[in-house]
């Protein structure tokens, strides 16, 4: 699981590369190091299949073209790329934000069952925009921000399962002026897939084509800032 939410930077440099990724209205809410926010579910995955293929419309989330989705495909992209970035399912951020580090059990808060102190360890309740990635507490897993700063787009269909279409999907997380319950785990909300928000961005996760002892089996990874996928990948 992606460390930090994808930043503003991330996100300019990433679509200076392929104009196929932001297709919607005007990106890029915030600034520098702030999360990238008005981001669609759409261009949100054309982000992460750049970063997997170099490619906006190549990966694990299937495009015909710039606008047209169909659904995804995980298993082949990793058949064929063995390294693949996706947006976490909800299940995936899920665990990543509320697993205890040890595996014992699941916390309230991603930084564990007390709320953590708003405007200090997360960024909620009394804000009035993102802040910087790295700035709140470190949660469970060494992440940051997964409770607060932004909304974040998970691959899910809000009604369960992969979408394969215009379903709602899931967010997570809540933003920076919302109150603390909205980043309890029992929290889930929903957005349709092409809603651009000044609150609403997205991390990714790196999954891995594992070759012992099963080849078609799939592990999450953990990656950091991105820095290293920040380069334009060669074909």
């Amino acid at each position: 699981m992606g460390t930090y939410e994808v930043t503003a930077n991330q996100w300019t440099t990433v679509t200076s590369y392929d104009s196929n990724i932001a297709t919607g209205g005007v990106s890029d809410a915030w600034t520098g190091s702030q999360p990238t926010a008005n981001v669609s579910w759409y261009e949100a995955a054309k982000f992460a299949n750049w970063l997997t293929s170099g490619d906006a419309l190549v990966g694990a989330y299937l495009f015909s073209n710039a606008t047209t989705f169909s659904g995804v495909n995980r298993q082949s992209a990793l058949e064929t790329y063995q390294t693949v970035y996706v947006l976490p399912t909800d299940d995936e951020w899920y665990k990543a934000a509320y697993l205890k580090s040890d595996g014992s059990g699941y916390t309230l808060y991603p930084t564990g069952d007390t709320a953590p102190t708003a405007g200090v360890e997360a960024n909620y309740s009394s804000g009035t925009s993102p802040w910087s990635i790295g700035t709140g507490a470190a949660e469970n897993n060494a992440t940051d921000d997964m409770g607060g700063n932004v909304w974040e787009w998970n691959e899910s269909a809000f009604a369960g399962g992969e979408p394969t279409g215009s379903e709602s999907r899931v967010i997570r997380g809540a933003h920076w002026g919302r109150i603390g319950t909205s980043m309890q785990s029992s929290a889930r909300g929903s957005a349709s897939p092409i809603t651009e928000a000044d609150y609403i961005g997205f991390r990714v996760a790196a999954l891995e084509l594992q070759v012992v002892p099963e080849p078609s089996s799939v592990g999450l990874l953990v990656i950091g800032a991105m820095d290293f996928v920040l380069r334009r990948r060669r074909g």
